[in-house]
């Protein structure tokens, strides 16, 4: 298969209440919290180490962390920060924290000074807190809330029994900005091999035969969850057919009725609580004639067919999408840039795909929701070879590879791209 394209952007999810606990996934999340534990301890032992009124001066200290902590969980949330600056930011906040506790130490007469205390107190625990709040706020999979109350509890204990006692404060600032280090070493490596927990929607699923069928299939192998839709019924038993309902699920619906495509969505949120992708695959070539004998009856179903069912599902979707800062793919056609004869209607359909990937994606890139399109060529099916048995075919299988990588982490860097995906030989 041969492959074009390029883009920048990336996808945070959260993990909701209620969610398995997995802990490959929950690591960065165990690491921040504990983290966060870890100098909030150190912090506050240091500072009231050389201070008056220690219940006060304890209620007081943990109040800022506290309330910094929050502070950066409301910025956090907003969806214009970037993971890389996130990740520097707290890097950057913990280095500060270190480099304060060390002069601390070092220059006893900043504790007598009138700012001394307050500088302390800000760079050794609001700074570090607020950082931790605005990554964390971010939302990702990996950083759960059970993972960072389990990393606290455990930073606690290690620090308050162990580090503290045994080590100087600065290295104890220093060893937390490690961990943290690690924990974004650990997510970077961990993108795109597996999207376990995340909740996918995969449209135009007919049959096992067909490309959507294939894509559920690539996608339940990653340890998603798949909502699967198709006009009728037989899409229970090719839900059936991919694995248990706790894992699939299939759903009748008519697309180009709003009302269905929001029972669609609902459906899958209803069961597991998010929408991490959205993949557009219904769609198809029902129109094959010259287009001075197309009907304009014809040419509104093929765009409705192909693009009218891509608007009305993102649609839909889109405020969950949002949520999880997730992603779409569409599937466009080179038919779309390269229309050839009798395939107008579908060409113009496709071209429409293609508009609305590009509008989307400039559209959603604040929200944190990626938008790209595949326009593969000739699928590799049985109603293909039969009807076009000189054609030059993809297979369904390198196409759903190809929806699963720009759909999963690993696809951070790219949205607007419409990709196209063919092979050089004849079946």
């Amino acid at each position: 298969m041969r492959v074009s394209g390029s883009g920048v952007r990336e996808r945070p999810a959260p993990l909701v209440a209620g969610e398995a606990f997995d802990v490959r996934r929950a690591l960065p999340g165990l690491l921040v919290g504990a983290a966060f534990a870890i100098v909030v301890s150190a912090g506050t032992a240091l500072l009231l180490y050389t201070g008056q009124g220690f219940m006060r001066a304890a209620g007081l200290l943990l109040g800022v962390a506290l309330g910094t902590l929050a502070a950066g969980l409301w910025a956090g949330s907003e969806p214009s920060v970037h993971p890389g600056r996130r990740w520097a930011g707290v890097l950057l906040g913990y280095g500060a924290a270190a480099l304060t506790a060390l002069l601390w130490e070092r220059l006893p007469a900043l504790h007598g000074q009138p700012l001394g205390g307050a500088l302390g107190m800000l760079l050794m625990l609001a700074v570090p807190a607020y950082a931790t709040g605005v990554l964390l706020g971010a939302g990702t999979r990996a950083r759960s809330p059970v993972a960072l109350l389990a990393g606290a509890a455990g930073g606690v204990l290690l620090a308050a029994g162990t580090l503290i006692p045994r080590l100087d404060a600065p290295l104890v600032f220093t060893l937390a900005a490690g961990a943290l280090a690690v924990a974004m070493l650990y997510e970077r490596a961990a993108r795109g091999g597996t999207m376990t927990g995340d909740v996918v929607i995969v449209s135009g699923v007919g049959a096992a035969g067909q490309l959507g069928y294939a894509i559920a299939e690539r996608f339940l192998r990653a340890g998603a969850r798949v909502a699967i839709t198709g006009r009728d019924d037989a899409v229970h038993e090719l839900a059936a057919a991919l694995g248990p309902g706790d894992t699939v699920i299939g759903v009748a619906a008519d697309l180009t009725h709003e009302e269905d495509a929001a029972r669609v969505v609902a459906t899958a949120l209803e069961r597991w609580g998010r929408v991490d992708a959205l993949l557009n695959v219904a769609g198809g070539l029902g129109v094959v004639r010259d287009a001075a004998a197309t009907t304009l009856a014809e040419f509104e179903r093929e765009v409705q067919r192909n693009a009218g069912t891509l608007l009305v599902l993102t649609r839909a979707a889109l405020p969950a999408l949002r949520q999880s800062r997730g992603a779409i793919v569409n599937f466009a056609s080179p038919a779309a840039a390269r229309p050839t004869a009798t395939l107008g209607a579908y060409a113009a359909a496709k071209a429409a795909v293609v508009a609305l990937t590009s509008a989307l994606a400039a559209e959603e890139k604040a929200h944190g929701v990626r938008v790209n399109a595949i326009a593969p060529g000739t699928m590799d099916t049985a109603q293909n070879r039969a009807s076009m048995p000189a054609a030059r075919y993809v297979k369904r299988e390198d196409v759903a590879e190809l929806a699963f990588f720009l759909a999963s982490g690993a696809a951070a860097g790219v949205s607007g791209e419409v990709i196209t995906a063919r092979v050089e030989t004849t079946g």
